[in-house]
């Protein structure tokens, strides 16, 4: 495997989150976690200058030694942000997409690999979060990065169709999950916001909704369509509701099994079926439990069902079985 900047930094103990399966008012990473993020209304003069400075202040490290191949990637890294700053500035007429991407895969591989092995330094937090150095470089950069991208797809893995919000995921050295962010488009530039808690889950699919009174939500889900693999994983059938306020979004419910103490993205206890498949029916806002017949999928009795409740700050989810 090629060698790769490593990052020096030690997993952080994560702050316990909510075991209520009732609406969450709380952001699922606290912000002491995420740190103090780019203002949109008080954006830095100089991009360039601003990650600089936070490198410095940070004592960040992005290579443990100086071979060529280290050093080109920590080239690349800062190039894609002079990059940046010119496009900011004025300076230079395209995006720097594919710069900007590299260096964000170039920093997330290097943070996977300090995750995978545990080589992070516990003393190198500052006392106003609970982040790492490396990972508010991260974070920071991405922000910046998606405020002035043009179009979504630059700065996420997949988007919905009216390019309104798009997800970004990033793994440790393995399938593990490392983070999950949320991209969304605002009047002032697209905005970022992380999607449940570090090492725990990777979204998969995106749902833009709206209730009666035209609030506009975007659904985050980690689940596939088989409870196989939610059984495996334990906790990994995840569900997280954000509210779209303004220039803002918010955590108003989440869904996380194991933490809610539900039985649902888990294996079937009572129904022995062939081949069970989660189903999530926009249209009335459920999953459940199916078979599939040729093209029909039909629910399966006695299992559980889930339903999302829109409400603005009161969206809830509520687990019941299929009688």
């Amino acid at each position: 495997m090629k060698k790769i900047y490593f990052l020096s930094l030690c997993l952080l103990v994560m702050a316990s989150c909510s075991h209520q399966p009732e609406t969450v008012q709380s952001d699922t990473v606290s912000s002491s976690y995420v740190g103090e993020s780019v203002n949109p209304d008080a954006m830095p003069e100089s991009v360039l200058g601003y990650m600089q400075q936070l490198a410095d202040s940070g004592a960040i490290t992005l290579l443990v030694d100086d071979n060529d191949e280290s050093v080109n990637l920590r080239d690349s890294v800062w190039t894609a942000i002079r990059e940046l700053d010119r496009y900011a500035k004025g300076e230079r007429k395209y995006y720097p997409a594919d710069d900007i991407r590299k260096a964000l895969d170039h920093i997330a591989f290097a943070l996977g690999r300090s995750y995978d092995h545990g080589g992070f330094d516990t003393g190198s937090r500052s006392e106003n979060t609970t982040a790492f150095p490396e990972e508010q470089f991260l974070f920071r950069l991405l922000e910046l990065a998606a405020y002035y991208s043009p179009q979504i797809d630059f700065v996420t893995d997949f988007h919905s169709a009216d390019g309104d919000a798009g997800i970004l995921n990033y793994h440790e050295w393995s399938p593990n999950p490392m983070y999950s962010f949320l991209v969304y488009k605002t009047d002032k530039g697209h905005r970022v916001a992380m999607v449940g808690n570090p090492l725990e889950c990777e979204i998969s699919k995106l749902f833009r909704l709206s209730d009666a009174e035209g609030r506009v939500y975007y659904l985050c889900s980690n689940n596939g369509e088989d409870p196989e693999m939610s059984d495996k994983y334990n906790n990994s059938f995840m569900q997280y509701l954000f509210l779209k306020e303004g220039e803002n979004v918010r955590l108003v419910a989440q869904f996380e099994p194991e933490y809610n103490k539900a039985h649902f993205g888990f294996a079937l206890e009572d129904a022995e079926v062939k081949d069970p498949v989660i189903r999530f029916d926009p249209s009335t806002l459920q999953w459940s439990y199916c078979t599939k017949e040729g093209d029909v999928y039909r629910p399966i009795k006695n299992a559980p069902i889930l339903t999302l409740t829109l409400n603005g700050a009161s969206s809830r989810f509520d687990e019941q079985r299929n009688r």
